[in-house]
């Protein structure tokens, strides 16, 4: 279920600009509105989930699948410490 569109977002850009995209938003088949929308939300998405995830090399991926399927040993000084 799609929710109404309510929220309004105003931009401002030169006159090249907007032609560029009106013609790209044609050549697309959409509106203006549509393909600017489509367009940032896109990047959007790719910009936070860029930040979400986290890329290892083999040797890191490595490292920390030991680390979690072989955990090392607590020490005597964290078993103190758990005690407390």
């Amino acid at each position: 279920m799609h929710s109404a569109k309510s929220a309004r977002i105003e931009l401002k850009t030169t006159p090249e600009v907007k032609r560029e995209l009106e013609q790209a938003a044609a050549l697309s088949g959409v509106t203006l509105t549509s393909f600017i929308i489509n367009q940032a939300h896109t990047e959007a998405r790719r910009v936070t989930t860029e930040q979400n995830v986290v890329r290892l090399n083999q040797q890191a991926w490595s490292a920390l699948s030991q680390a979690i399927n072989e955990p090392a040993q607590p020490t005597d000084a964290l078993k103190d410490l758990m005690k407390r």
